[in-house]
């Protein structure tokens, strides 16, 4: 039997490499986080082939999402090429260059949903008031800058926006979270059953923090104590002084408590941060039709929303699932560094 060679893209050899460098960053504003969480965190920059001998260029924020960070997104598998080895194809197939920036904001409970909380701290001032002007003292760029991301990394894109207008020009939501009742509410009563077998909440933390792999609805219970760590910290500053979104023993959502995580929901903001949203040259936003955190319903109630806000965005769905997306930065990142080359 005669194997043919697997013609990849990915692979070619003609493709000119950019540069990977790691840099590392101390936060000032994490420091006496609750969570007790490094305050001292590595960030991938790449720099596309040809940097040192150019202009300035753009930057993308590229932000990973929950339970991810930064390098995961350096990853290579057979048909699944890092992110650096994906732009290299890119922009040797002529999208214009940019220098992409992957920051680590990884929390001991899951993420940071790139807000700033006293449950985990302050992460959306880590990113936008120390990160960007760190990496801007390092590499020559312009001042464009964009962000992107998927799932929480789309959301946190969205967010941050909202929370710095005209700090970024171009933002691409990736299957974010948004429309809370349909992407969270779902997973509080399966949540509730887990813990209450674990004892309560401190006695499933503390046997998933004796580590291991995560088991049986694990991911359920760190998903809803982790958006709880974001959007409902409790007073003080405490390990996991949160407020949960339901009742422990019922699963039924307490009103009060859920009110506090819609603040932060993209369908409720976008209203009132309509001005932020439209001053950007390029809003992307995608979700798969399959999605399993079922946020096809966020994306298209979110996509409703900016058409009643007047806010001018690019929308797209695909047949596709919530994991192994990384192909459909092909299809964003291009016209995110178009837009960033004519800000």
């Amino acid at each position: 039997m005669t194997f043919l060679p697997m013609k990849s893209p990915w692979l070619d050899r003609d493709v000119p490499r950019g540069t990977l460098h790691r840099l590392v960053h101390r936060s000032d504003v994490l420091v006496g986080n609750a969570l007790h969480d490094p305050v001292e965190r590595e960030v991938w920059v790449y720099t596309p082939h040809g940097f040192d001998d150019g202009g300035a260029l753009p930057a993308v924020l590229m932000l990973a999402g929950f339970t991810g960070t930064g390098r995961n997104m350096l990853n290579t598998g057979l048909r699944s090429p890092s992110l650096d080895m994906r732009v290299d194809a890119l922009i040797a197939a002529g999208a214009p260059p940019c220098v992409l920036v992957m920051p680590d904001c990884m929390t001991s409970v899951g993420g940071s949903q790139y807000v700033n909380s006293a449950a985990t701290g302050r992460y959306a001032d880590y990113v936008a008031r120390e990160l960007i002007p760190f990496v801007s003292e390092h590499f020559r760029l312009s001042g464009a800058w964009g962000v992107a991301g998927k799932s929480s990394g789309g959301f946190g894109a969205l967010s941050l926006v909202m929370d710095f207008p005209g700090r970024f020009q171009a933002a691409a939501c990736h299957s974010g979270d948004a429309h809370f009742e349909s992407c969270y509410v779902p997973d509080f009563a399966p949540a509730a059953m887990a813990v209450e077998r674990a004892g309560g909440v401190d006695g499933w933390w503390r046997r998933f923090s004796a580590g291991g792999p995560l088991i049986g609805a694990d991911h359920t219970v760190l998903n809803v104590i982790g958006m709880s760590c974001c959007y409902s910290p409790a007073a003080g500053a405490n390990l996991l002084n949160v407020e949960l979104p339901m009742d422990p023993y019922t699963g039924v959502v307490r009103p009060e408590v859920f009110a506090r995580w819609l603040a932060f929901d993209p369908v409720v903001r976008c209203g009132t941060n309509a001005d932020a949203l439209k001053a950007l040259e390029l809003l992307w936003l995608e979700c798969g039709t399959r999605d399993s955190f079922r946020l096809y319903v966020g994306a298209r109630t979110l996509h409703q929303a900016l058409l009643d806000a007047e806010v001018s965005h690019h929308f797209e769905e695909f047949d596709g699932d919530h994991f192994k997306l990384d192909y459909r930065y092909d299809h964003s990142l291009p016209a995110v560094f178009q837009a960033l080359h004519e800000a």
